[in-house]
């Protein structure tokens, strides 16, 4: 816990740094260190213990950052997993303020950052603690290695808790600041709410110490009432207080001169003078001031011995003390621990002392009929504590203190007492004879209703009653069973090791269990329905067999465990909320299964067999729902659901047709080697985030007005049968990798706004326009140019088969380019450069790979023209004369274009009378060799690109 230093104003707080080893919790406590100035923190030290070591430093915020106006300390220091095994952990353990768990995102490391997690979580639940009380964070670090885990993987993973996650690279700092700043804010906000209750909590004892001073005293000159008296002497008394008061009934005539306040365990003392009276004003003083009536002396019947103690207290000297103050003291601050001590009296005693007094109602001023009989109600000793207050609060109304009976009420309820309505009570006897008698048990509350191992023939109902505890496993109700209106405060049990067994309808409507249902193993033979009713604990139909159908409808469902339960019948669920958990993992339904309208947190239906028409509709998954190798002989439905968290219905087997529909996918969604024999159908609907088809196998298949907003992966699927894409989106990358088309697929109508990629794909009629693909290759934005050759010669294939030249061309074109830039231009080699960079200009420039002959006219163009311009310069032998510029360029023009045409062959006779005295000609006559040749290539080239593509034509 955080240390406060309210001379020095400060706050110590103490923040773990813990993952694996290596995950980089001493790297962010360097860099923190490295980066804090000196005046701020203590020196690195490290400390090794049975060969585990740990480093730790004080760190000393920010002047800015305060808590409650006090300047902030932390105690920053590191351990691994392995060190929670050591003697010396709780050392380092004990009074955490945050917890930063540093994450390896290295993908070997995953298992172990669960490890660490659950190690973690158990050494906290030992030491009586847990995660979920600590600020904990979460650091993603090492997200720049290659192989790092994506964050949304880590979350999905490790993440239970919804903590915030930090993404971090601890060798470079990044996020280290953020970790810090975000750990700190966590622990700022709870320490200063457990300050505000503590300032709130000084606060009322303030008022109550100021309202003890100023309340005014009662005066009491009476006889105490013989029944309250005898009630408090069967009370266990702490043996120092009844040894105490034993030596004073030896030694004084007043035994009341200390009570104890068990509310606070302080002992108030009253001191007693001695005065004188006469015997006459003794009399005169028997009356009590209490309710504006007299308390008269019990019925002679009481306890002689009481009597004599009670002319004791008459004849003892009294005067004007405030015993009655202490006395509502107890019952208006009366602690959690006094009253669990007075629920917890047996119920036989209970039983015994209503047997022998006038019980009256619980809070209930006694009437003036009354207070001759009994001046003090004595249901039990609560109750009797209750009345007094009462009686007090009316004699301040009396001296001008106001206070109304329905704030009263209020003060005298302690802490978790719960009330009963006012029904009659029943013994769990009385209720199993008329249960078996065939009559409704109705309009009463029952602390135990035990119905094991007996048999009902007649119909059960139960209606308008309270029952703390129902115990029915063991039985056999041959009739049928019904529970209206009832409220159960803790368990329900009909199941078990022991179950019973329902041959006729189970219904439970308008029904509340607060704790435990259990219906393990039960057969039931008819059907079992569930209306408006509330389970606020766990429902158990684990391993049952229900012959004739299951629904529930408008119920709230806390846990809903049915795992290897077989339902023969329809299984119906409208309009409930299952707060925590569904679970029907490795069940069998036979008939119907109908869910719509309801809310699910968690929902697992994992290796169910569902043997005719299933259907969710307009259902909401809050965190998930796990269809994950399940096997559906007939349809499946889904339509108009929404899944806030992850959805998978991986490895799963459809014989009949899967419908999706107006489904929103907010979070992952796992199709993930699914197996659909017949028609599969996604219609209008969103997926935000991952949409895995890996490894599925579709036959008829179509994606109708369906938006991918993730990233979307198909690879290695199989599509046996024709795939419709018609208006779809996928807005980021999408994966087609390995994927087989063996039939049709038509993508003409589908919108490609991120990266697409296409490698290896196979497919004999994939209808695709190059428009739609263009600059969008994910290979080629990563630069990736081996599998952008493959991609490119997979779509050079697809163009090919469906007779689209010109995309074919632009396939084929970008296939060599690819091929070409996988290995670097630059070389050791000087003819590697020279054929890389002839093949660059004549053949990707040139002419597009045989696929662009006009490239081919614009480079002869631009080669006459450079050469025009050599001509021009070796025009002026001594010196630039500006006159002759233009005819010499003119000149100079005519004769490159002669070179660069077949007629420059005619250049090749000067080569035996070359002057090589004179460099300037001889520069000029190679020049116009160099061209003809250069002109003589590039009509081949543009002849035999112009025919390739005019037969292909």
């Amino acid at each position: 816990m955080a240390q406060i230093n309210a001379q020095a104003k400060e706050i110590v707080l103490k923040l773990l740094y813990f993952g694996i080893e290596k995950a980089g919790k001493k790297t962010n406590l360097n860099w923190i260190y490295e980066q804090t100035p000196s005046s701020r923190k203590s020196p690195l030290q490290e400390e090794k213990l049975e060969m585990q070591q740990t480093f730790f430093f004080e760190y000393l915020a920010e002047p800015s950052f305060q808590i409650a106006g006090m300047k902030v300390k932390c105690n920053l220091f590191s351990i691994s997993m392995d060190a929670l095994s050591s003697d010396w952990a709780g050392k380092y353990l004990e009074g955490i303020d945050g917890i930063v768990f540093v994450v390896d995102s290295h993908e070997k490391s995953l298992s172990n950052n669960i490890e660490a997690l659950f190690a973690l979580e158990n050494f906290l639940k030992e030491k009586t603690s847990s995660l979920a009380d600590i600020p904990l964070i979460f650091q993603w670090n090492k997200q720049d290695i290659a192989d790092a885990i994506s964050p949304e993987d880590l979350n999905r993973e490790i993440n239970a808790y919804q903590c915030p996650a930090i993404l971090a690279c601890a060798t470079s700092g990044e996020g280290i600041w953020k970790t810090l700043e975000t750990i700190l804010k966590k622990v700022k906000n709870k320490v200063q709410t457990q300050l505000e209750i503590s300032d709130t909590k000084e606060n009322l004892k303030v008022q109550e110490s100021d309202f003890e001073i100023d309340r005014p005293s009662l005066k009491i000159t009476t006889q105490l009432p013989k029944k309250w008296l005898k009630k408090t002497k069967s009370l266990e008394i702490p043996g120092s207080l009844q040894q105490k008061e034993e030596e004073q009934n030896s030694t004084a005539p007043s035994p009341l001169n200390t009570i104890r306040d068990e509310s606070n365990e302080e002992t108030i003392k009253y001191s007693l003078p001695p005065m004188e009276m006469p015997s006459e004003k003794i009399e005169e003083e028997t009356e009590v001031v209490v309710n504006k009536e007299q308390i008269l002396e019990s019925s002679a019947h009481e306890d002689t011995e009481i009597d004599k103690r009670l002319q004791d207290i008459l004849q003892s000297h009294t005067q004007e003390r405030d015993i009655m103050i202490a006395t509502e003291d107890k019952a208006f601050r009366m602690e959690e621990s006094e009253t669990k001590k007075i629920q917890e009296i047996p119920i036989e005693i209970k039983e015994k002392l209503k047997s022998q007094k006038n019980i009256t109602k619980k809070l209930e001023p006694p009437k003036k009929s009354q207070e001759k009989d009994s001046g003090i109600m004595d249901l039990d000793i609560f109750e009797q504590k209750e009345t007094l207050s009462f009686n007090i609060i009316e004699n301040q109304e009396d001296k001008g203190h106001t206070l109304s009976e329905k704030t009263a009420v209020k003060r005298l309820i302690p802490p978790e007492k719960k009330f009963f309505s006012a029904l009659p009570e029943k013994s769990s006897q009385e209720a199993l004879n008329i249960l078996k008698s065939g009559k409704p048990l109705e309009n009463c509350r029952i602390q135990l209703l035990d119905l094991r191992n007996n048999t009902f023939e007649k119909s059960f109902t139960i209606q308008h009653c309270e029952i703390d505890q129902l115990l029915g496993d063991g039985s056999d109700f041959n009739a049928a069973v019904s529970l209206f209106s009832t409220t159960i405060f803790q368990t329900m049990t009909f199941g078990g090791e022991n179950p019973s067994l329902f041959k006729n309808t189970l219904t439970l409507k308008d029904v509340e269990v607060k704790g435990e249902s259990n219906f393990d193993k039960i057969i039931f033979s008819k059907k079992v329905s569930i209306m408006n009713s509330k389970f606020l604990g766990c429902l158990k139909m684990n391993e049952a067999l229900l012959e004739n159908g299951f629904s529930v409808m408008n119920s709230q469902v806390a846990e809903l465990l049915c795992q290897r339960t077989h339902f023969r019948g329809p299984f119906t669920v409208t309009d409930t909320t299952f707060n925590s958990v569904l679970n029907l993992q490795h069940c069998k339904f036979q008939g119907v299964f109908l869910i719509s309208s309801s809310q699910f947190q968690r929902a697992h239906f994992m290796n169910s067999l569902f043997q005719n028409k299933t259907e969710f509709l307009n259902c909401t998954f809050e965190k998930s729902g796990n269809f994950g190798k399940i096997q559906v002989e007939k349809d499946l439905t889904i339509i108009g659901c929404l899944c806030y968290g992850t959805f998978h219905i991986g490895e799963a087997y459809f014989k009949g047709d899967l419908y999706i529909r107006r489904t929103e996918f907010f979070y992952d969604a796992s199709f993930s080697k699914l197996l659909a024999c017949s028609i599969a159908i996604f219609e209008k609907n969103t997926f935000s985030s991952i949409a895995d088809f890996s490894m599925a196998e579709f036959r008829h298949t179509k994606f109708l007005q369906t938006k991918f907003n993730g990233v979307t992966n198909f690879q290695e699927s199989i599509f046996g049968d024709s795939v419709e894409l018609l208006e779809c989106e996928f807005n980021q990358r999408v994966h087609f990798n390995r994927t087989i088309f063996l039939q049709k697929v038509d993508f003409r109508e589908t919108k490609f706004n991120g990266m697409v990629s296409f490698a290896n794909l196979l497919g004999d009629y994939v209808l695709l326009n190059c428009n739609q693909i263009r600059g969008k290759l994910l290979a080629e934005k990563e630069k990736d140019y081996a599998i952008m050759e493959q991609e490119y010669l997979t779509l050079r294939k697809i163009f090919e088969k469906n007779a689209q030249d010109d995309d074919r061309n632009w396939a084929h074109w970008n296939a060599q380019r690819a091929a070409r830039k996988k290995t670097s231009l630059f070389s050791w080699k000087p003819w590697m450069m020279v054929s890389k960079m002839a093949d660059y200009v004549f053949l990707d420039l040139g002419c597009g790979y045989g696929t662009k002959p006009v490239n081919v006219l614009f480079l002869s163009f631009v080669m006459v023209f450079l050469f025009a311009l050599a001509y021009t310069g070796l025009s002026f032998p001594n010196g630039f004369k500006p006159e002759q510029l233009i005819p010499n360029g003119i000149n100079s023009l005519i004769t490159s274009i002669i070179a660069f045409l077949p007629a420059g062959l005619t250049y090749w006779g000067g080569i035996a009378i070359l002057d090589f005295t004179n460099i300037a000609d001889c520069i000029y006559k190679v020049l116009l060799l160099a061209e003809n040749t250069l002109g003589m290539f590039l009509f081949l080239l543009f002849t035999m690109t112009f025919f390739r593509k005019l037969l292909r034509y």
